[in-house]
């Protein structure tokens, strides 16, 4: 047994040492002397001659992040009663949290198309004016919470686009008024791009 290895076998840790030197230099170690490794020498295969790099003819755009969303809001929520126009209370929190916060993320604004709906009871007219009159009362907000007009596009669609489905059945005027309650809706619909 070599010295290196009795020593292994009395103090691992450091017979690990010497063991692995002993390998590098099998004969020329003595205990508690490093093992030296004899140099290598490798052949050199290829010169590295650095080429300057053309920069490319045209870059790609940078990504851009849209903030695009639309909501739909309930007109019963909106205003106080069927034929009011004026904003309620619950109304302007409801915008506040479902359309201003969202706009804070929007870095450019670029069209926000409010559309006011009904439903099908009345005179067409009277639907189709108050369809319009409700759009300009949620723009009339916006604007009065910093958004542009000129960025703000108000319509009246009127009952012309109802959403309200399995209605027919509805034999009381009460249980129809409220099967439609969807259609009686303010869509707000926003493009832009974000921060």
């Amino acid at each position: 047994m070599s010295a290196a290895l009795r020593a292994a076998l009395r103090f691992p840790a450091r017979g690990l040492l010497l063991v692995l030197g002993a390998c590098a230099n099998p004969g020329t170690n003595a205990p508690g002397t490093p093992a030296t490794p004899a140099p290598i020498a490798l052949p050199v295969t290829a010169k590295f001659d650095p080429q300057p790099i053309a920069a490319p003819e045209h870059l790609p755009e940078p990504l851009v992040t849209r903030c695009d969303f639309t909501r739909n809001l309930p007109g019963d929520e909106l205003f106080p009663g069927p034929q009011r126009i004026e904003l309620s209370g619950d109304g302007t929190i409801r915008l506040a949290r479902e359309v201003m916060i969202p706009l804070a993320g929007c870095a450019n604004l670029e069209l926000i198309t409010v559309t006011g709906h009904t439903d099908r009871l009345g005179p067409a007219q009277t639907r189709q004016t108050l369809s319009e009159r409700r759009a300009e009362a949620v723009k009339a907000f916006l604007v009065a919470h910093g958004i542009p007009s000129a960025r703000i596009n108000a319509l009246g669609a009127g009952s012309g686009k109802p959403v309200a489905t399995g209605c027919e059945t509805a034999s009381r005027h009460r249980e129809l008024v409220d099967c439609l309650r969807p259609d009686r809706r303010v869509t707000i619909e926003v493009k832009g791009t974000a921060r």
